[in-house]
């Protein structure tokens, strides 16, 4: 494993460290099925040592993948934009009827452009309950809610996901909304790194 790490060094003169990476995994699980062809037939000893490399070798990689992903991917790049939003103007009986219309636990109330908080739905139906559907949203709104700014890293968000408890997460630059950024949304995004590093291998 030493090796293949000296190998990477002396690749990533000439190549991205990501890239360097993937070659001296290749190189390393080919020298492993060697290993492993070679302990079938003499060696047993030497078959175990085959299995450990190009298991290990693989695991390098999709580790280093997955790290360098976090150092390019943004969380414009990942939020979503087709989200559920109401006006400051509405009533709590239009955002209830939006929600059931969408199946949504939560929406974003936006005044033009602009991020104002969101309306969960536990907030809606207890205003229901106490005969305030014509009452406007804006006394339902929770307005201390964690933001992301758009060029925020990958890690960083996986960070503020981790520590904060909030089922979604406005992307806000210059003073707008961009879209959102969930905790399934994060989770794709992970699944989506790992398989394409596993599929790069």
């Amino acid at each position: 494993m030493d090796g293949g790490r000296v190998l990477r060094a002396l690749l990533a003169f000439k190549m991205k460290r990501a890239k360097a990476t993937q070659v001296a995994a290749s190189i390393g699980q080919l020298l492993a099925i060697g290993f492993i062809l070679f302990g079938l037939f003499y060696n047993p000893f030497l078959l175990f040592i085959g299995i450990f490399v190009f298991l290990g070798a693989g695991a390098e990689a999709r580790q280093v993948s997955m790290a360098e992903s976090m150092k390019v991917i943004t969380a414009k790049d990942i939020m979503t934009s087709n989200y559920q939003s109401i006006s400051l103007s509405a009533s709590v009986a239009q955002a209830a009827s939006l929600m059931l219309e969408n199946r949504s636990s939560e929406l974003v109330v936006k005044n033009g452009d602009q991020f104002v908080g969101i309306v969960s739905y536990r907030s809606v139906i207890q205003a229901l309950q106490g005969g305030k559907s014509e009452r406007p949203i804006i006394d339902l709104i929770q307005d201390d809610v964690k933001t992301l700014e758009p060029n925020l890293l990958l890690a960083d968000v996986v960070d503020v996901l981790q520590m904060e408890d909030q089922s979604m997460y406005p992307v806000i630059g210059n003073n707008k909304i961009w879209g959102i950024v969930t905790k399934s949304d994060l989770n794709k995004i992970l699944l989506e790194q790992q398989i394409t590093a596993q599929a790069e291998e």
